[in-house]
């Protein structure tokens, strides 16, 4: 007797084989797809915060001082309002306001940042910027100057490092220090 078996068909080990297979390649897409939302969410906050610090600067430009400067008017549509409420690209509220011991300067502070939120726009490059002039950096209340307008140890001057924002390790955690809710303020002469 001959016996003739003609099977066809995948095995139970083939079939998962191809399905895990499948599932790293849908993660690896998915994660590719996040990266790239993320930076296009830091690219478009990067250029929130110089376009108003644009506007306002040359609103500014034609007054004493940034007291009497309706800086709800210079407010860019790229910023999501609602009622008397700004809000930037990460969904944190946004403070636009005259610094209120020095009026000749204005502050715009985003607040609602997770940590490398925190870490990604307090590392924005001011240095080469032709509309503004960035006089202080706040992270978490903890005010960094240049030199030229104030001085001081190294530790609390400007440029911003990556170092001061990260921190050296486990005593040291950064001036982004918060999981969520950090806040960044910038102020502008």
């Amino acid at each position: 007797m001959k016996s003739n078996i003609c099977e066809k068909g995948r095995s139970m080990v083939e079939m998962l084989g191809y399905m895990a297979v499948v599932m790293a390649v849908i993660v690896a897409i998915g994660k590719m797809v996040t990266n790239v939302f993320n930076e296009h969410k830091f690219s478009q906050a990067s250029l929130q915060l110089g376009d108003l610090a644009a506007a306002i600067s040359k609103a500014g430009a034609m007054e004493k001082d940034y007291s009497e400067v309706a800086f709800s008017n210079y407010i860019p549509t790229s910023y999501r309002k609602a009622g008397n409420k700004i809000f930037h690209a990460f969904g944190g509220e946004v403070v636009v306001a005259a610094v209120s011991d020095d009026t000749s300067k204005f502050s715009i502070t985003f607040k609602g940042l997770r940590k490398r939120q925190c870490i990604e726009l307090a590392m924005k490059e001011w240095q080469r910027n032709q509309n503004v002039d960035l006089y202080a950096i706040g992270v978490n209340n903890n005010f960094l100057y240049w030199p030229v307008y104030k001085s001081g140890e190294p530790a609390t001057s400007l440029p911003m490092t990556r170092v001061k924002l990260t921190g050296k390790g486990e005593n040291d955690t950064g001036l982004c220090n918060l999981a969520t809710g950090n806040v960044v303020t910038w102020i502008f002469n």
